[in-house]
């Protein structure tokens, strides 16, 4: 390594360090001091913006040891300043020592929501009528998701006390507005097979009534049958 790559590495290592470290030869401890505050300010106000929720959870001092503890221990190799709340978000599923267990999932649903916002994929126009026999598609603007707890409710008024599994869809429709869906064990499967591979309605809800050993398919079909009208309509289901 260089000389000059040496000194770059040292004062690298001693912004992430913050007040633990020594200051690098050659480099004044104000203009040291300078550059850790403003590294740090600038992290601060990314992933703030990211994580809003997460952040009012927290008393101001755990979010500066937080980021501090981010800033300073997770590897980040990428030069993009937009890559950084991915690095944050894996930077907290890693951690074992969060003040409560549900802050990496609701980390998770915030990161999910700012990658539907900033999605690119634009949806085909929709279909006037939806037949029996036309193929169903997942939207592309549309993740299934299932936490451990209820993240869509947790606010700084109100955190979950209890595990509570929980199925989402979360989506953006033809207006750009972003959405969830809370499910049951029958839409989310639903969603999960359509996933997997584009199918009919019929054929989608036949192997849903097998799957679940249900004694009348028929009747399953009919009665789920509005479950589909209300996916498509949210655009959480296209159809070819």
């Amino acid at each position: 390594m260089l000389d000059f790559q040496k000194q770059q590495e040292a004062l690298s290592q001693a912004i992430r360090r913050g007040e633990k470290g020594d200051c690098p030869e050659g480099i004044e401890p104000t203009r040291l001091q300078a550059y850790q505050e403003g590294f740090l300010l600038g992290i601060d106000e990314i992933v703030s913006r990211c994580f809003p929720i997460l952040k009012s959870l927290c008393s101001q001092g755990d979010w500066d040891n937080l980021v501090a503890r981010f800033y300073e221990k997770h590897p980040m190799n990428t030069p993009y300043f937009h890559e950084i709340p991915d690095a944050f978000l894996a930077f907290l599923l890693e951690q074992e020592t969060l003040e409560q267990s549900y802050y990496s999932e609701l980390a998770h649903f915030e990161w999910m929501e700012l990658v539907l916002e900033v999605a690119t994929e634009a949806l085909p126009p929709n279909k006037a009528q939806m037949s029996a026999k036309a193929t169903l598609n997942l939207s592309p603007l549309c993740y299934v998701l299932a936490y451990h707890y209820p993240v869509h409710l947790i606010t700084q008024e109100w955190q979950p006390q209890d595990e509570a599994i929980t199925y989402l869809a979360l989506y953006r429709d033809r207006e750009d507005a972003l959405g969830h869906l809370v499910l049951n064990d029958v839409s989310a499967r639903l969603l999960h097979l359509l996933q997997a591979s584009p199918m009919a309605a019929t054929q989608l809800l036949t192997t849903l009534a097998n799957e679940m050993n249900h004694p009348c398919v028929e009747d399953f079909i009919k009665q789920n049958r509005t479950l589909i009208d209300k996916l498509w309509h949210l655009d959480i289901l296209l159809v070819d």
